[in-house]
């Protein structure tokens, strides 16, 4: 019996873990329907706002989650967060606690969730299903591919490419997953959450999204993005803008010292 339609969920679907010509993407997301099935056997809800896993607790289990957006982030000694990873249904929360079984990391409910869990003895069960390895490497070569991404974002791009850059990746993850409306999409980070998630501190992020609203690029609003020019906001996100600018006059285009606002 399909648990999840119990719950009016539905398994989501494939969300470009694997290219469809790579050969191996229909096995991916079959690995994944079988995963989130048997993690159905014990569902979780858990409310917005709520701690997930903190840091040093002992974890046996991993948490699919089904519906409902989720973090991952570390808290330095004096508070300063880091945002390192936002978690989207079909995504496996603590593929890491196979080998270290004591989180390093919170991971915090950005909105009501509901998910899954699967003990570590049932997971290596599944594992000898070829198509459910699959899928979990997928998962992890994902996940490797958001953070390459991540640190190159932070590292060396300028604020409007930073936020755009973020944007396009969400409405990509998004639409994936059949959850992009139109030109808008549900966006429920704060703009403290989106500084620490870009090494941003909020007055930044504030300006840079008026800046990006003004120029009719994206309007995010409401806990809605709404996209007014995608292929602005794609071009933004390459990294070519600030490239074109530098080649510009002086004060013309993006600047580094603009970014550093």
């Amino acid at each position: 019996m399909d648990r999840t339609s119990d719950l009016g969920l539905a398994p989501p679907p494939d969300d470009g873990l694997a290219d469809e010509d790579s050969g191996c993407f229909a096995a991916v997301a079959r690995g994944g329907a079988t995963l989130q099935q048997a993690a159905m056997a014990q569902p979780r809800a858990l409310a917005a706002h709520s701690e997930i896993w903190r840091p040093q607790e002992r974890r046996a289990a991993i948490v699919v989650l089904f519906k409902g957006w989720a973090c991952r982030y570390r808290l330095l000694p004096d508070g300063r967060r880091q945002i390192v990873d936002v978690l989207l249904p079909g995504d496996i929360i603590g593929l890491g606690a196979l080998f270290k079984p004591r989180a390093e990391d919170f991971v915090h409910a950005l909105t009501e969730i509901a998910c899954g869990e699967l003990d570590h003895a049932s997971l290596f069960r599944l594992l000898g299903d070829p198509e459910v390895a699959l899928h979990v490497m997928a998962q992890l070569a994902a996940e490797s591919r958001r953070l390459d991404t991540c640190l190159t974002t932070v590292g060396q791009m300028v604020a409007e490419e930073r936020i755009a850059a973020l944007l396009v990746a969400f409405h990509r993850r998004l639409e994936q997953r059949q959850s992009v409306m139109g030109k808008s999409f549900h966006f429920p980070l704060t703009q403290q959450q989106l500084g620490d998630f870009l090494g941003m501190t909020v007055v930044h992020v504030n300006r840079v999204l008026k800046r990006l609203r003004d120029g009719g690029i994206v309007n995010v609003k409401h806990r809605i993005v709404v996209i007014q020019d995608l292929a602005k906001l794609k071009h933004l996100a390459s990294g070519r803008a600030y490239a074109a600018a530098a080649a510009a006059p002086p004060g013309a285009g993006l600047t580094r010292s603009a970014a550093a606002g």
